[in-house]
């Protein structure tokens, strides 16, 4: 966060605590971030902790700090990923 560095990137495994980053570049373990997810026109904010980082694949972020809004964004996107 206090480098302010941006970082364009994909993420997978979208949970209620945390997801992963596809990137080349991770950054290392313990940085913290300020990430925006998009989805749509929706778009998630948290903070977050990088808990483990591959070289050349991806990092690992546990979100630390979200609005009440994020988490009810957050349970949106994962119900609509299950089927009915």
């Amino acid at each position: 966060m206090g480098s302010e560095r941006l970082l364009t990137a994909f993420t997978s495994n979208l949970s209620l605590f945390g997801c992963y980053v596809i990137t080349a570049n991770p950054f290392p373990e313990g940085t913290k971030v300020s990430l925006r997810i998009m989805r749509g026109v929706t778009t998630f904010s948290a903070y977050g902790k990088v808990v483990y980082s591959r070289p050349k694949y991806g990092m690992g972020i546990l979100f630390t700090e979200m609005e009440q809004s994020g988490q009810a964004i957050l349970e949106n996107w994962i119900a609509s990923l299950i089927p009915e």
